[in-house]
């Protein structure tokens, strides 16, 4: 296998395990940026100094220890306002650790990607020895990519009505990097469906509620004495 599809292979593995992990970037960017860590690191501390002023108020009375009680609420505020501040801070550093991220990625990653695709769409991978598998049309798009769909109606003008013969079915890198990625789609749809779905319940048949209101009649007999 030649470097061009190996280097389109690394790429579309690299970029679907990003597409994998995701939902734990957040924390690596935490952790990779000094300046976020020394904040993060405040903030728990900050956060752990609240819990402790919070269950000493809640361990003492305010009536018999009132100036115990207002000093610890009056740096719970303190420390609520400065919680506040971190957390603004906080926020507003993963902002720019996340667009610098994304750079990074565009240089790195999405454009070389694109530039072999491009540049080496049309190289052939492998060839099945199969003729006429397809039809003429199809095997036109896997040999040279779905580019050739678009240039047809102009090719088929300059070749006098006549289509390309194709021997064999060449497999071309555009259509071999396009047929992986949607199996590696459809694999992490079917792992997260068996896996990770939350299984669904079955619900209890609804049972006919039929209420009959039984009324019990008194037949009440009235004497009536004669005299």
């Amino acid at each position: 296998m030649e470097y061009p599809v190996v280097i389109a292979i690394v790429f579309l593995f690299i970029t679907n395990f990003l597409n994998w992990t995701s939902q734990y970037h957040a924390s690596i960017r935490a952790k990779l940026f000094s300046s976020n860590t020394k904040l993060t690191s405040e903030y728990k501390s900050k956060l752990a100094k609240r819990h402790e002023y919070v269950l000493e108020n809640n361990s003492i009375s305010a009536q018999d220890n009132y100036a115990k009680w207002t000093k610890n609420n009056r740096a719970i505020s303190k420390l609520d306002i400065e919680l506040k501040k971190l957390k603004e801070l906080i926020s507003q550093n993963d902002s720019v650790n996340l667009k610098l991220f994304k750079r990074l990625r565009l240089v790195a990653l999405t454009v070389p990607f694109m530039a072999i695709k491009l540049y080496y769409g049309k190289k052939i991978v492998y060839r099945l020895p199969f003729d006429n598998l397809f039809p003429q049309i199809m095997t036109l798009m896997v040999s040279k990519g779905f580019a050739s769909l678009a240039l047809l109606p102009l090719n088929y003008y300059k070749s006098g009505g006549k289509l390309e013969s194709i021997s064999g079915l060449p497999i071309c890198l555009g259509i071999y990097v396009w047929a992986l990625t949607s199996v590696l789609k459809n694999l992490e749809f079917l792992v997260k469906f068996i896996f990770f779905t939350e299984p669904v319940i079955k619900p209890n048949p609804l049972r006919p509620t039929t209420t009959t209101e039984s009324k019990d009649l008194k037949i009440e007999q009235d004497l009536v004495g004669l005299d």
